[in-house]
């Protein structure tokens, strides 16, 4: 079963982040404003996640994306607590998300990149 396509809509019309990776290095292709808004940052279109947002090394969040492009198999993440840097020079936030890493994948069922669809629950967390 192939994954739908990921569309331009689909991506900006949303209140959840919502991303689009490509390829096995992972570069951000698109990203909608609520996802802007939340990193804290821009100018991070074609660069790999890593390279984007280098504080998430170590946390265990881009060795899941990895996997779900090896595999296949996406992933679902709650309550997971995450620790991220609102913007250049900022203290570190912790913060809650929900996720879903899915498969992005052609025609031909190979996988093409990683969707990435998230919910900052900390208020939630915190009440």
């Amino acid at each position: 079963m192939n994954s739908p396509d990921v569309s331009a809509l689909e991506i900006t019309s949303s209140q959840a982040c919502r991303v689009a990776l490509r390829g096995p290095e992972l570069i951000i292709e698109a990203a909608n404003k609520a996802f802007v808004r939340s990193a804290g940052r821009d100018g991070f279109l074609g660069l790999p996640g890593w390279e984007a947002f280098p504080e998430l090394r170590g946390q265990g969040y881009l060795e899941l994306l990895d996997q779900v492009y090896r595999t296949k198999k996406p992933f679902v993440g709650l309550k997971m607590p995450i620790l991220f840097q609102p913007s250049k020079g900022a203290p570190m936030e912790e913060h809650v998300t929900d996720f879903i890493y899915r498969p992005i994948e052609d025609g031909s069922g190979h996988v093409t990149g990683v969707f990435i669809e998230s919910y900052d629950r900390t208020e939630w967390a915190r009440a």
